[in-house]
């Protein structure tokens, strides 16, 4: 069975390319992107809550997301640009 989830992460490049398959229809999934709180649903799980703290959907539009443990403990903090 091949994976859904592809990562290239060419060596000596600061670029990562993920790519994946989702089995649903092309307007939800542009939903989920563009919707900063269907998007913190989407990042949660049962280990943790995403919270998006910046998300600006336009061409160098910037984001920040912030995940947390089932503590309230910042785990992880994020940002970045929007190309």
């Amino acid at each position: 069975m091949e994976r859904k989830t592809k990562i290239h992460a060419p060596e000596g490049s600061q670029a990562i390319v993920i790519t994946r398959d989702f089995d649903l229809p092309l307007e939800l999934l542009f939903t989920a992107h563009a919707d900063p709180k269907l998007f913190e649903q989407w990042m949660s799980h049962e280990y943790g809550t995403t919270r998006v703290l910046k998300y600006e959907t336009r061409d160098n539009g910037g984001w920040q997301f912030e995940t947390s443990d089932v503590k309230g403990n910042v785990i992880v903090r994020a940002r970045g640009v929007f190309h």
